[in-house]
């Protein structure tokens, strides 16, 4: 035999591929039909599996209904503009149409034997001495007569929420001021946010899910007895700040995501003004403390309803409604989902839709399924 005559020419292999290619098509074909008719069979008989979407399980029953403040004197838009773009959708798809998110039970408040040790220590860390005057069973009234400022502190024995309170506004040439090179003495995010988390620390109060960059910084100006929001620290005498948690993690879809806390007029918890004398010291003049221990271990399943439902209901004239600027046409540029945070008693944690717009406009809606609540 020739040398490299058992070699196999290009023509020969070519033909034996073509063959096998013709063979294993015959092949697939054969398993696709064997396995249609193994479906079309199990179908017929009741044993086709179907795909089994996690179910909500409606763990507390039906919901109390959130409760927004009553709201006597706010500017309601005339109109609606959707500057955003697609619907957002959120939590997980139970494969009826809807989504699913936890709900979570607070943990109760009440009082025990420490309540009224734990309002004298506060008061005292914040220098207020001598006996609390007895608003009533559960209420607690500091006062500080100055100077430099006139300080009141009012502490609920059953809840431990905090109102701190100065007549900053009836005293002049204290904050605000201009100085020597013609800047307004105001405090930014950063310093205000600070002085806000020092004054929790002197009380010992101070909670350990607050988060800075979750945290908003606005800029008012003093007009007589009230404050004024403003566009930027260069028109104004006080910075409020709206200290917030920590994000809660969710789901939107099957991606992670995480949602904030918002409560009335905006803000959450704890909002704070702070302003800066003189002599360049900041300080905190008044704050709010509403804050609620979260216990996130302890959750129920509850449907979702869409953006789109919760659309037509703040455009139908629903809805809790922040308008500082008194727009008669609100312009949406998003859609959030976040959890609201009553400053006021609560026993479970509810979604809402909020609305974000133009002119610090927002407006929050109840985000479970109407049937949801009693």
């Amino acid at each position: 035999m020739a040398a490299g005559s058992n070699r196999m020419s290009m023509t020969n292999f070519l033909e034996y591929a073509r063959v096998g290619l013709l063979f294993g098509g015959i092949v697939l074909v054969m398993v696709t039909i064997f396995e249609v008719g193994m479906m079309a069979m199990r179908a017929a008989t009741g044993e086709l599996e179907t795909v089994q979407y996690p179910q909500p399980d409606y763990a507390f029953g039906q919901l109390p209904g959130i409760r927004f403040p009553y709201q006597a004197g706010v500017v309601r838009p005339q109109t609606y503009q959707a500057n955003f773009g697609a619907w957002p959708y959120y939590g997980e798809y139970m494969g009826g149409g809807y989504y699913m998110v936890p709900i979570y039970k607070l943990p109760k408040v009440g009082y025990d034997l420490t309540s009224d040790q734990k309002a004298r220590q506060i008061a005292m860390n914040l220098g207020f001495a001598g006996e609390p005057q007895i608003i009533d069973q559960r209420t607690y009234l500091y006062n500080y007569p100055g100077p430099p400022l006139r300080e009141t502190l009012q502490i609920d024995l059953k809840t431990m929420f905090l109102e701190f309170d100065t007549n900053y506004l009836s005293s002049s040439n204290i904050f605000g001021t201009i100085d020597r090179r013609g800047d307004r003495q105001i405090p930014l995010r950063t310093d205000a946010i600070k002085a806000t988390r020092d004054f929790l620390s002197a009380a010992g109060i101070a909670p350990r899910d607050l988060s800075d960059q979750a945290s908003s910084v606005q800029y008012m100006t003093s007009i007589g007895d009230s404050l004024q929001l403003v566009n930027t620290a260069l028109e104004a005498d006080y910075a409020v700040v709206n200290l917030a948690r920590e994000p809660v993690e969710g789901k939107i879809g099957e991606e992670t995501a995480y949602f904030n806390f918002y409560g009335p007029d905006g803000y959450g918890s704890i909002r704070a003004v702070v302003g800066r004398d003189s002599s360049g010291q900041d300080a905190v003049v008044e704050l709010t403390d509403n804050y609620h221990e979260l216990d996130l271990s302890t959750f129920g399943t509850y449907p979702l309803t869409s953006a789109s439902a919760a659309w037509e209901t703040l455009t139908a004239g629903g809805g809790y409604i922040i308008n500082p600027r008194g727009v008669r046409t609100a312009v949406i540029d998003s859609i959030e989902f976040g959890y609201y945070e009553s400053h006021d008693e609560q026993e479970f944690l509810l979604p809402i839709y909020v609305f974000r717009g133009q002119n610090d406009f927002m407006a929050y809606v109840p985000a479970l399924l109407p049937g949801m609540y009693y």
